[in-house]
């Protein structure tokens, strides 16, 4: 909490908001549809304020009868969506909880909730005002904690905080952040698999995959007011079938041009652990450099020096996306912690968040990855759905601040041979 109020000052202490581009146009959009419940006292069922006219409940309504909202309220302590502060308290809250299921030491989870929450990814998306998929984010962690109590064997506790913590997500709603949590949460369970068939333990597991299965259900089942109608009117998007199509063509969810056009590179990904490797972003100023400084005298007289400001950023990015607001940067030394983790951490979460975390920067990769345009995008479920797949990073993160975490927690630990962690440490 103090991190996030001292980080986020002028939002937690001085009443100020982010301008959150985003936000601003959704608020815009809603116009129609706020004027509308004023005059008549009920929400319309369609809108004519975006594309064409489309179905108003993909826009805004008016929640009724969803008794999650509280809970999910509760989670972001009762804060409106726009303060920042309480979406990173979120996302480091649960994160710790998570650690603390993983038997980590305190000041261990501290740490790792820390590298989720404060990094250049969120405030990036907080800025722009997607904060749906921040709220998506934070809340991912306390569904791995609620599936790490339900494969050890509580079987109440984990199936309730599973069904809760789904529940939650889906209502915050950001449905291409919960599909890539549900993927790792897939991933943890192959992995546990694996360990199960070694120990002779499929008993266990397979009770353990069923009660989270029904967990995942009857999360979802609490907001099936949101998930169906929002399934029904895909059919009709681009994002469903069309009769336009040729034989040849999949014609069943987004072109892969359109998919993929927000494709993180390969070498690009160096600003994971580089911040400006790839240059800077749109959303950052360059008006202390020694380059801005050299082109101002000789900008034209129209144009004001927080608009060349734009410009100059715009130039300076050399990353393979249209543009970006800024470098991803995961933190040199959480990206060194979870190699690190990779060698000195035990059992499946080793190979949960490891594999986990390397999937997600892939998917991240985009078009600049074979197997994303020749095997997933056609056989993967509802992968082909989601557009901008640099949305995978988020996930990715979580990834690697809980290894970073468990590598820390494993080398401070007098239990692991000295030997040993020198090995991982040069590795």
């Amino acid at each position: 909490m103090a991190v996030a109020a001292v980080f986020f000052s002028p939002n937690f202490f001085g009443d100020k908001v982010l301008p959150q581009p985003d936000n601003d146009k959704a608020r815009a959009i809603q116009t129609e549809i706020q004027d509308y419940i004023k005059k008549e006292g009920r929400a319309p069922l369609w809108t004519n304020s975006l594309f064409g006219g489309m179905p108003s409940y993909q826009v805004y309504t008016t929640p009724q009868g969803n008794l999650t909202r509280p809970l999910a309220k509760a989670a972001f302590l009762f804060a409106d969506y726009t303060e920042v502060w309480a979406s990173v308290f979120a996302a480091m809250f649960f994160m710790y909880l998570l650690l603390s299921v993983l038997n980590c030491n305190w000041l261990v989870g501290v740490f790792g909730a820390l590298a989720f929450g404060i990094t250049s990814y969120n405030v990036d998306i907080l800025e722009a005002g997607h904060s749906t998929k921040m709220a998506a984010l934070a809340i991912a962690p306390a569904l791995m904690a609620a599936m790490v109590l339900l494969f050890r064997g509580r079987w109440i506790a984990g199936t309730g905080l599973l069904a809760l913590f789904t529940a939650i997500e889906i209502y915050v709603n950001h449905l291409q952040i919960t599909y890539y949590a549900f993927i790792l949460m897939g991933i943890y369970g192959l992995a546990l698999l694996v360990d199960a068939i070694l120990n002779k333990e499929l008993p266990r597991w397979g009770k353990a995959a069923a009660l989270s299965v029904a967990a995942v259900a009857l999360g979802v089942a609490c907001n099936m007011s949101k998930v169906w109608p929002t399934y029904e009117y895909s059919q009709e998007t681009i994002r469903g079938g069309s009769e336009l199509t040729t034989k040849s063509e999949k014609g069943n969810g987004l072109d892969k041009d359109y998919l993929f056009g927000w494709s993180y590179g390969i070498c690009e990904s160096a600003t994971l652990v580089v911040p400006h490797a790839a240059g800077g972003g749109s959303g950052e100023s360059y008006q202390e450099t020694e380059f801005f400084k050299s082109i101002m005298s000789r900008r034209p007289d129209n144009l004001t020096p927080e608009q060349l400001d734009r410009q100059v950023a715009g130039l300076l990015y050399a990353g393979e996306q249209p543009f970006v607001g800024t470098a991803i940067y995961f933190g040199v030394v959480a990206v060194f912690l979870f190699f690190l983790g990779a060698f000195l951490a035990q059992g499946p979460s080793r190979w949960w968040f490891l594999l986990g975390g390397l999937f997600m920067v892939s998917i991240a990769w985009g078009k600049h990855f074979v197997l994303n345009e020749t095997l997933w995008y056609d056989y993967l479920p509802m992968f082909n759905k989601f557009r901008a797949v640099t949305m995978a990073f988020g996930p990715a993160q979580l990834c690697v601040a809980a290894l970073a975490a468990l590598g820390l927690q494993r080398f401070l630990s007098a239990e692991v041979d000295v030997r040993k962690k020198q090995i991982a440490r040069t590795q």
